[in-house]
């Protein structure tokens, strides 16, 4: 005996389908509506819209960057570029700082330090050199050529300590108390921040200005949402447009949602049941049931109206439709929720929740459209009392033309598409991964803008990298390597401002204190003499 082939099973399982949604729709779709209430359990599931949600917190770099955001703050700054009257900033600066300190969200604001106070600390803090030139002030009697060449090293050493800020600019640093990557998509830490540094600002004619990840997140959110006001809308009447020209009664394009919907909310509920919560990556998971759901959708409505023109009572439509079409509706789902539910085995949450949406959504989805829609499709038609409209078969449209066509002469169609296959291989090698994030964002929101300004105006790199050292003498060859590799402009470190010799220095300037002192006034005044 032969054994069944994989496609009659399906034919056998969709024939059941159709016969028990037109015995019976009522119990078809009670049943239906008795599974759907499981999806209820999604609304007890804490909700993560954080992209911390979807990282691999467990990562030994993953836990590294989040130890050290906890420790140092990096996940939360906020470079902020105040920009205005020159004679303004300085007390601008003060006000930004009053307003955001105290703040919830705010953990600290970071001000650089005024060049006179880093002169203050000068002789613990300059290179050796400079230092011993210092003590030999105290030692010898002063020379003008020697005080003026140690004027001007002490001059360049404050220039590159604490740089002069460019005119109409100051560069001041917020930092959040929670890291931008644990923030909400619809969190409104930024917002409150950027609010009171404008309330703060505004009367001094001031403007704030942020670049860093919080920043670009809330802008592009922002950003995104303007648009889809727009788009969303206009996308919505586009679909209702092309659902319309193929059914016209309100209903039965009503009865389109509720498998749907009904799919969403099983397909949530069983990821709580595996993964515990709710993140972004479920998100996507609604786009893939909308489009499945109208293609589907449409599918068997335009198979029941071809088999309704030929004269057809709706009830042998809607069960050839089901046992013709569904064949192949049920063949692409399966292979479809195969590919998504492959990815469900990655170990990068990412692509494990994603894989799992998208491969439990689609085979649920497939299953609740097949059951529900037949049987309401029946209930509809059945109240309507018109069981044996029939309509006139359509001529053969546009599309039915092109690939009779192409049917006809396929040796025209392969002679124009040979060149374009040979030409699209041909532009495979310029294809390469984006790695430049800045370019993954939208390049009008002004976070993006204002970290370049900052590169240009100050010199500071937005998102600093950080290097932690376990003790002094390793911060010390770390700021070295740093130093010497022209990939970096400017090196911060602790090793600039605790030297190894700092008690030696300590001694030797308690011994000249008052004598180096006196001679470096009057070093200072011979060297404006000269």
């Amino acid at each position: 005996m032969r054994a069944p082939r994989g496609g009659d099973r399906v034919e056998r399982v969709l024939d059941r389908v159709a016969r028990a949604a037109i015995a019976g729709p009522g119990r078809v779709l009670a049943a239906c509506a008795l599974t759907a209430l499981a999806g209820l359990y999604a609304t007890t599931l804490p909700l993560d819209l954080s992209f911390a949600g979807v990282m691999h917190r467990d990562h030994p770099e993953v836990a590294r960057y989040f130890e050290a955001s906890e420790r140092y703050g990096l996940g939360g700054l906020l470079p902020t570029l105040l920009e205005g009257p020159e004679e303004r900033l300085d007390e601008a600066v003060v006000e930004l700082q009053l307003a955001l300190d105290g703040m919830d969200e705010v953990r600290s604001v970071r001000v650089p330090p005024r060049r006179e106070e880093v002169l203050v600390r000068a002789p613990w803090i300059v290179d050796r050199a400079l230092f011993d030139a210092w003590v030999a002030l105290g030692e010898r009697p002063p020379e003008a050529d020697a005080s003026a060449a140690f004027m001007r090293s002490l001059r360049e050493a404050g220039e590159r300590l604490v740089p002069d800020p460019p005119a109409g600019t100051r560069l001041v640093t917020v930092v959040m108390a929670r890291d931008a990557f644990e923030l909400a998509l619809d969190a409104d830490d930024f917002p409150t921040i950027r609010r009171v540094a404008e309330e703060a600002l505004d009367p001094l004619g001031v403007r704030a200005r942020f670049a860093g990840m919080p920043a670009v997140v809330t802008q592009e959110r922002e950003a995104t949402l303007e648009r889809l006001r727009v788009l969303g809308p206009l996308s919505l009447l586009l679909v209702l447009a092309l659902l319309y020209g193929v059914e016209r009664r309100v209903l039965v394009l009503a009865s389109i949602a509720v498998p749907m919907l009904a799919s969403v909310g099983c397909t949530l509920a069983i990821l709580g049941v595996l993964e515990g919560r709710l993140t972004l990556m479920e998100s996507v998971f609604g786009v893939i049931v909308f489009g499945l759901g109208v293609d589907v959708a449409i599918h068997l409505l335009l198979r029941v109206r071809e088999e309704r023109g030929t004269g057809l009572d709706v009830e042998t439509s809607l069960h050839r439709a089901i046992r013709g079409t569904g064949r192949g509706v049920v063949a692409g789902a399966v292979t479809t929720a195969g590919a998504f539910l492959i990815l469900a085995f990655a170990p990068d949450p990412v692509f494990r929740r994603l894989g799992l949406a998208g491969g439990v959504g689609v085979l649920l989805c497939t299953g609740f459209l097949l059951a529900m829609l037949p049987a309401q499709w029946i209930w509809i038609e059945r109240r309507s009392g018109a069981t044996r409209r029939a309509t006139p078969p359509r001529a053969r449209s546009g599309l039915g033309r092109i690939a009779g066509a192409a049917a006809g002469r396929p040796g025209w169609v392969w002679t124009g598409a040979l060149p374009l296959l040979v030409w699209s291989g041909l532009q495979l090698p310029a294809l390469r991964y984006e790695t430049n994030l800045e370019r993954v964002f939208s390049r009008d929101i002004d976070a993006v803008e204002t970290a370049r300004r900052i590169h240009r105006v100050t010199g500071v790199e937005p998102g600093p990298w950080v290097v932690p050292a376990a003790d002094l003498e390793t911060a010390r060859r770390i700021t070295e390597a740093f130093s010497a590799d022209p990939l970096f402009g400017r090196v911060d470190s602790l090793a600039l401002w605790l030297r190894p010799d700092r008690e030696e220095r300590r001694r030797l300037l308690d011994t000249l204190a008052p004598s180096l002192a006196k001679r470096i006034r009057d070093a200072a005044t011979s060297a404006r003499a000269a």
